[in-house]
């Protein structure tokens, strides 16, 4: 089941919700295969829980991430993703 997070707020909240909703007609429509909903990636010391992994029906898959702004936690995130998981490219909504 679907679930938002209680930090999300405003603006944020809804371009999530809208993701999420254009996520699943891209589904019936046969452009995705399937979608995960907040994938962790784990640190040494710590994770980063993204907003979608996207399994698109070309075999492409894509981590995206809906940010209001960029916060200090996030960037640091960024880093250690990029450290951690670097064919992982993080795409920001």
């Amino acid at each position: 089941a679907y679930e938002i997070h209680e930090r999300l707020v405003g603006s944020e909240m809804c371009i999530r919700d809208r993701r999420y909703d254009e996520l699943k007609l891209l589904k019936e429509a046969g452009e995705v295969v399937w979608f995960m909903l907040q994938p962790p990636f784990y640190f040494p010391s710590g994770k980063y829980v993204a907003d979608f992994m996207v399994f698109w029906s070309d075999g492409n898959c894509t981590v995206e991430d809906v940010k209001g702004f960029r916060t200090p936690k996030f960037k640091a995130d960024l880093k250690r993703m990029s450290v951690y998981y670097p064919m992982v490219e993080i795409k920001e909504l």
